[in-house]
């Protein structure tokens, strides 16, 4: 078997491994994500609801953007002050979404005097909790990598080029 063909040969098994392990089998698996439960708070007179945005260290943000949307209602804006607290008002007992930059909360308003005991009296959306997925450290991780399947199969399509136009060093003939 010339030289050649057995580079090209491993080029496209090595190939053929990469598309047999796709990068989702070798990858890290997911861990289990809790779904987020909704936050009962009972809502003040006038129908406010006051929340606050903070961060992981459980400091307020200030001036972040914050908008709640309704099951039946058009989505209202406002920003925190200094200390991370916003405030929407006139607003009735139901499901509200409460999304901030990188952030949001699901939250059961309770009109006044009809809230379950354990409710809250205000929100808290926490930004920044956000986890990213990392590429584990597996063996042969590398070979899922795009770039590197194409790599290999181009040095195996230019060694086979190369081989095959090689005339071992004789002078070709006119």
């Amino acid at each position: 078997m010339r030289r050649g063909s057995v580079v090209q040969t491993a080029g496209v098994w090595l190939a053929v491994l990469g598309f047999c392990f796709p990068q989702a089998a070798l990858a890290t698996p997911p861990t289990e994500i809790q779904p987020q439960s909704i936050a009962d708070v009972a809502l003040q007179d006038g129908g406010l609801f006051v929340g606050r945005v903070v961060d992981a260290q459980n400091r307020g943000v200030p001036g972040a953007p914050v908008s709640i949307l309704g099951e039946k209602q058009a989505v209202r804006n406002t920003v925190t002050d200094p200390n991370g607290v916003f405030a929407f008002n006139q607003l009735r007992g139901g499901t509200y979404q409460v999304m901030t930059v990188g952030s949001h909360r699901a939250y059961r308003l309770w009109a006044p005097g009809t809230a379950p005991p354990a409710s809250q009296t205000a929100g808290t959306v926490v930004v920044g909790e956000t986890v990213r997925g990392q590429f584990g450290c597996t063996p042969l991780g590398f070979l899922s990598n795009p770039w590197v399947l194409g790599a290999i199969v181009a040095t195996s399509v230019a060694v086979s080029v190369a081989e095959h136009n090689y005339d071992g060093g004789h002078p070709s003939s006119p």
